[in-house]
């Protein structure tokens, strides 16, 4: 913009009036439109499953590796991710327990009654184990619902204009008709989840 002032309107050669590109053609803009295209159809276009499977294959290893990791490094430094076993001042009755394994420390925590988490170690702890466990609950409604789910929708007469090869499609709520009895599988599901 700097290099600009000073120069007037006619200071800019080839523009037009004062700075103002004229507007394209028809030939350009149908050659702008037809490199597009062209374009649009390198892109790679994916299905639903294979979206899916891409995503469970990113964020699946990611989980998968981060969480081996955790569990190295915890027995690796012991002192690191349970400081009270150590510490003077913060010393428990649960954090001295080291019968934890490699893996078994994840369902060991969901035995330790509220009564000895809040008393060894803290309201915060107490409520964190809570939410997880209320967490557990929810994601079990949601699988009892799929079990049932998935073959309503799969085994609905889906439609005609729906000719999809994926199969990801025809097991969702996207295979039913409009006004489809089938509807009411979902709102018995949302009734059963509360």
């Amino acid at each position: 913009m700097e290099s600009l002032q000073g120069q007037g309107p006619q200071g800019l050669q080839g523009q037009g009036p004062q700075g103002l590109r004229k507007p394209p053609s028809a030939e350009e803009l149908a050659a702008a439109a037809d490199k597009l295209e062209k374009n649009a159809n390198l892109l790679v276009k994916s299905n639903d499953s294979e979206i899916i499977r891409q995503t469970l294959r990113l964020y699946g290893s990611l989980f998968v590796g981060l969480f081996l990791l955790f569990c190295y490094l915890r027995r690796r430094f012991p002192k690191l991710y349970n400081v009270r076993s150590w510490a003077p001042k913060l010393k428990c009755r649960l954090a001295l327990m080291q019968s934890y394994g490699f893996f078994s420390w994840a369902w060991d925590v969901f035995k330790v009654s509220d009564d000895d988490l809040l008393h060894n170690c803290g309201m915060d702890a107490t409520c964190f184990v809570r939410c997880l466990r209320l967490g557990i609950k929810l994601s079990l409604v949601g699988c009892f619902n799929a079990i049932w789910l998935i073959p309503t929708f799969y085994t609905a007469t889906g439609l005609e204009e729906l000719e999809e090869e994926d199969k990801f499609v025809l097991m969702s709520v996207a295979n039913l008709h409009p006004g489809s009895p089938r509807f009411a599988a979902v709102v018995v599901s949302n009734v059963n989840g509360r």
